[in-house]
């Protein structure tokens, strides 16, 4: 039975004037693959936005907290005083 499908589909085919039917149907186009990507991209990103996160996290906790108005002064020579053993003075530098 499967051959006079298969003539049915022959003469089919010659009346319509097209040659060479596939009887399975028109094959289907392959796949388009989707553009190749790294799949480390995505974790390189993340640690790049992390340390610009912590770098910023880190300048915000210094402006708040650092001692700004003493770090813009002088600092003060080291002073050394001899003292006595009765805890006078005997010579001072600085």
């Amino acid at each position: 039975m499967n051959e006079h499908a298969t003539s049915i589909d022959d003469l089919l085919a010659r009346a319509s004037g097209v040659r060479d039917v596939d009887p399975s149907g028109p094959t289907p186009a392959p796949p388009i693959a989707p553009p190749s990507t790294n799949r480390q991209w995505p974790w390189i990103r993340r640690g790049a936005i992390s340390v610009v996160v912590l770098l910023a996290a880190l300048f915000a906790w210094l402006a708040l907290t650092a001692p700004l108005s003493k770090s813009l002064k002088p600092i003060a020579p080291p002073r050394i005083t001899l003292l006595a053993s009765d805890g006078e003075p005997i010579a001072q530098n600085g």
